[in-house]
This record gives C-alpha cells, structure tokens and sequence, in this order.
C-alpha cells in the first residue's frame, strides 16, 4: 500500500494546480469586464443646462422684440422703393420686380396664382406673397425663377430671386413658408389658402389681427433665424471651449436649448395675443434635427448595450463550463486515496506505518553503530 505522505504530496500538488487554474479564470474574468464597459447615455451637467435655458431663453425672446422688429422693416422698406437710401437697401434691393406687382392691362396690380386681382373681403390683399410669385417650389407660371428670370435674364434674374426673398424675410410680416403653393383652394370662387384660413381660425376672422399675426405663425423672418443662430452660436462656442467630446451629450445641451428657444417664443406670444402662438419655423427645423439626432444615437446605444450583453452571457456560460471541468477535476484528485470507515481504522494504519517506520530506523541505526565498531 502507497505510504501516506506519497498521498499528501499527490494531492496537494493536484491543488496546487486546480488553484492556478482558478487564478488565471479569475484574470481572464477581470479582463473581459474592464475591457468592455458597458457606456450608458451621458447625463447633462449642471452647466449645461444653465448654458442651454440661458441661450434658449434669449433666443426666444429675441424674435418679439419691437425695436429690433422696426429696425428691420425699415431695412426692408429702403430696399423696396425705387432709389434706396442705405447699405441693405442697395444690396437687396427689389423695387419693380414682377413677383409684387405684376404687369397687366390695366397697370401692375397685387394678382393671385390665377391672374386674378385681390379681394380684400376675402383678407387677402395685405399677404400678396402668400398668392403669387414668392414659392420657390411652386409648379406653376407663379414660380419666382421663372418670372425674374423672363424680366431680367438667366444671371440677374436667379440673382434677383434671391435678393427679394431674402429681404422679405426683414418685413414684419415675412416670407411665406416654401410649399405654401400647394395649398391653395377655392372658396366662394375666389382663390385662398389654408394658410390664411388657418390663421383667420385662431385671430377669429379679424382682418387686423390677421394681417399681424400671420407672420408670426406661418412665415420665415429674418428676426427668427438670427435668434436661433445666436442660440446655436452660444451651444456651439460652450461645447467647444468645455471640451465636450460626447455626441450625447452635447446633443443632449443642444436639444435642451433649442427646445427652450422655440417654446419660450411659443409661449409669449400665446401670452401677448390671448391665445394666438409665435412659431420660430428655424427653431423648430433645428429642434426637429437634435431630435433625430438624439433618437440615432439612443438607438446607437441600445444595439451596442444588447450587443454586449450577448457576449457577457456568452463568456459567463464559458466561464461555468470551465469551472464544471475544474469541479470534475477536483473529484477525480480524490478518487486514488484510501479510505477508512472509522477513525479507528486510519489511527490502526497510520500506526502500522508509524512501527514499519520505527524499525526501519532503528535497523539504520544499529548497521551504522556496526560500521563505527568495525572502523
């Protein structure tokens, strides 16, 4: 029978390696989690969100400010009479230009996609552009492409298009919004827009407030677009100089401020008119892009979240594998050791050992005593 210490030398060099294999699971363990972390949506930081409400708030109020209102509709009025007196006047200048008053038999007079004069019981003789020459996209022999470009020729004429639209967007009451041809329809014979109905729904019809607040629904104006470029102006300068790398996040500031913006704009003006909102259209284009941009990088990070899930529950089913195999390996140590059904028995032959041992000691002992006589 193998001596005892034969056994215990076998099995703690067994463990020994059953251990080593156990450490180095637990490395390969660690590794795998510290070098895939799971990244979570970015949360904003307190001076994002005062930088985002402050440039929001601003941009908002800008597009209802009076002074900056008039100032403006003088730009335009200097660059619609026939000999302007300043800088923007000049540059965007656009006095007989077909598009307004359109040439006919009876002298330039406001026409409608038809060709047919205004009728001011209808509303619709103070929003000349809403009817004719001023829908870039429009199908018909009303598109302002074709009408400048048949006054003036092909350069000055695409040139013109672009000066009279754009000093339009100064006037209080703005430039249509594009596509607006596209919903014309006819009431009591005369041509109209759903527009202009709109608009008459929520003024209650009143000719006044028609002409006042259809700017401010369902127009582009100069006075909107730059409130929204100083707001994206101050996002834009913030992230660069705080070093904001994480799409998220700076998405995240971007979507807060031009939310505030639009909805700051929206809201005053349901408080000023009693009901009627202001639409700041370059807010909500812009709002409407951080939106999209917010829902491409959630859906971004949802598909890398599930993908990493996946592969944690992949190595966690090989991890318990290999610890299944270092279980079996664990009994297997075992299975060459004796065993004893008492402790009676053991003590019996670890005593036997003990006596063999103790003979073969004495026996060394006595054969050198021999040697040291004979010597």
């Amino acid at each position: 029978m193998m001596h005892p210490d034969k056994y215990y030398r076998d099995t703690v060099s067994a463990l020994e390696d059953i251990e080593k294999r156990l450490s180095q699971s637990n490395v390969c363990l660690d590794l795998e989690f510290t070098s895939k972390q799971i990244e979570h949506p970015t949360s904003l930081q307190v001076p994002d969100v005062a930088v985002a409400v402050i440039s929001g708030v601003l941009g908002g109020l800008l597009p209802s400010n009076e002074t900056i209102a008039n100032i403006f509709c003088d730009w335009h009025k200097d660059a619609s009479v026939c000999s302007p007196k300043k800088l923007f006047g000049n540059l965007f200048h656009h006095y007989g230009d077909h598009i307004d008053m359109y040439p006919t038999a009876a002298g330039p007079k406001f026409v409608t996609r038809k060709y047919s004069q205004h009728s001011a019981k209808h509303g619709a003789a103070f929003c000349h552009r809403l009817f004719f020459g001023h829908d870039v996209f429009s199908k018909g022999p009303d598109n302002p492409f074709r009408i400048l470009v048949g006054q003036y020729g092909w350069t000055r004429g695409c040139i013109q298009v672009g000066r009279h639209l754009v000093a339009d967007t100064f006037s209080k009451a703005g430039l249509p919004l594009p596509f607006h041809s596209y919903l014309d329809h006819t009431k009591d014979g005369q041509l109209t827009n759903y527009l202009l109905t709109w608009t008459k729904y929520l003024t209650g019809g009143n000719a006044a407030e028609i002409n006042q607040y259809f700017g401010r629904l369902f127009s582009l104006r100069a006075q909107d677009i730059i409130a929204q470029g100083i707001t994206w102006g101050i996002c834009k300068a913030y992230l660069a100089l705080a070093h904001i790398e994480d799409p998220m996040r700076a998405c995240q500031t971007r979507l807060l401020a031009y939310s505030t913006a639009f909805f700051t704009n929206f809201g005053k003006g349901m408080l000023i008119t009693g009901g009627v909102p202001y639409v700041n259209w370059a807010a909500l284009v812009m709002l409407v892009k951080e939106l999209v941009q917010y829902w491409i990088l959630s859906k971004h990070a949802s598909g890398e979240l599930e993908r990493l899930m996946r592969e944690l529950e992949d190595e966690t089913a090989h991890l318990i594998a290999e610890g299944e195999l270092i279980v079996q390996d664990v009994e297997m140590t075992g299975l060459d050791l004796p065993t004893y059904s008492s402790q009676e028995d053991y003590l019996g032959e670890v005593g036997k050992h003990y006596v063999q041992s103790e003979r073969l000691w004495t026996r060394i002992a006595d054969i050198v005593e021999e040697s040291e006589h004979d010597y």
